[in-house]
């Protein structure tokens, strides 16, 4: 019959696991903190490409113009 661990050691082990499955998963948060930047600078980048050839109403108009019930 297998010996009955106490909880002293039952946590510690319980703690062993926790920090091996955490240490497998970083790879996982590294990337998708990765992906997340790089598509936040595309973002930053067309932002500033389709300012510099909007040809529409400015922005300010643009809100006026919401904001107005013309119905």
């Amino acid at each position: 019959m297998a010996k009955e661990l106490s909880l002293e050691e039952r946590l510690n082990r319980i703690m062993r696991e926790l920090l091996e499955i955490k240490k497998s998963a970083l790879p996982f948060k590294r990337a998708k903190t990765e992906r997340s930047a790089r598509a936040w600078n595309d973002l930053v980048e067309l932002t500033d490409r389709i300012t510099t050839a909007w040809r529409g109403p400015s922005v300010v108009d643009e809100i006026r113009d919401q904001r107005e019930k013309t119905w």
